[in-house]
């Protein structure tokens, strides 16, 4: 999609609006604005700034004069059928975010869009309301969910310490040992992705851990045996990545993609299931398309 010069005031113009609408009630629970960022995370072209901008906007209530604000500015920003359809795409991604959408959730982004192509004054408050339904959707249908990740939470919190009192010992700040971790999970998704593990896939990940974190051999191995001995069904994917992408730099995201293409082809052959792993977790991780194309051409290059 073109627009490029639009796309990031509208994606956070909108992003304002749907943390108004998740704080209409003037209380979110801490599972609740976890759910909000992993569900605002999806909104393409998103700078890191602007992120930060939206997640100290997240962590208190939104007066509703601000809200009103909010919701102008975007209105104001929709202005062509291009800026529209814009709209509905980023709409579109924060709704469809968990890959499952209920009939009534349809119904509802359909209002929505109706609504954001509305031009009179009455579309402020209709607006409000509509983005708030979806939220409360999500979260009252999702109570397993939320429990599944706050137990990721506390999951992540063991494993760091496992890391930090284990007889190997890795001498590492805990920012880093977080780091680590969630590098060690998103390793192990592509690992395990075609429900086989190759000698050559271990290598490519522990030579990884050594070069980029400079650990010796034995702690990089046993980085990595934790990682594969992980049950992935429970993690959630998206959330993964959004800790990873708060924790890194761009350029070490994109250097993470040439591991995870090692591990791919390391018998030889990166099978479907790998590539759609990795595009997943790039398109989490914010990187573009044409990051994810270099990546994958160099691995073709050197095979």
């Amino acid at each position: 999609m073109s627009l490029m010069f639009h796309e990031t005031p509208i994606a956070k113009a909108l992003a304002r609006v749907i943390i108004a609408a998740g704080w209409a009630d003037g209380e979110l629970q801490r599972e609740e604005v976890d759910c909000l960022k992993d569900l605002l995370f999806q909104l393409p072209d998103l700078s890191v700034e602007d992120w930060r901008e939206l997640e100290s906007l997240m962590n208190k209530p939104v007066l509703p004069g601000d809200a009103d604000t909010y919701l102008t500015d975007l209105r104001q920003m929709l202005n062509s059928e291009e800026e529209l359809a814009f709209a509905y795409y980023a709409l579109d991604r924060v709704i469809c975010a968990d890959g499952v959408v209920t009939r009534e959730e349809v119904s509802i982004i359909n209002h929505m869009k109706q609504a954001l192509g509305e031009v009179c004054d009455q579309t402020l408050s209709e607006m409000r309301e509509l983005l708030r339904s979806p939220l409360e959707l999500r979260q009252s249908a999702s109570t397993d969910k939320l429990k599944r990740m706050s137990d990721m939470e506390e999951y992540l919190h063991v494993r760091i310490f496992n890391l930090e009192t284990d007889t190997v010992g890795i001498p590492l700040p805990g920012d880093e040992l977080r780091r680590l971790s969630l590098a060690g999970i998103l390793l192990s998704f592509i690992i395990q992705a075609d429900d086989r593990i190759e000698d050559g896939e271990i290598l490519a990940a522990v030579s990884y851990l050594m070069d980029e974190w400079d650990l010796e051999r034995d702690k990089a191995e046993f980085i990595v045996q934790i990682s594969v001995s992980d049950k992935l069904e429970g993690l959630d994917l998206i959330r993964i990545c959004r800790w990873f992408f708060e924790v890194t730099q761009e350029h070490e995201r994109i250097g993470f993609l040439d591991v995870l293409f090692e591990i791919g082809m390391a018998d030889g052959v990166l099978s479907e299931v790998e590539l759609d792993t990795i595009m997943n977790i790039a398109a989490n991780l914010k990187l573009e398309q044409h990051h994810f194309q270099a990546a994958l051409d160099r691995i073709m290059q050197s095979a």
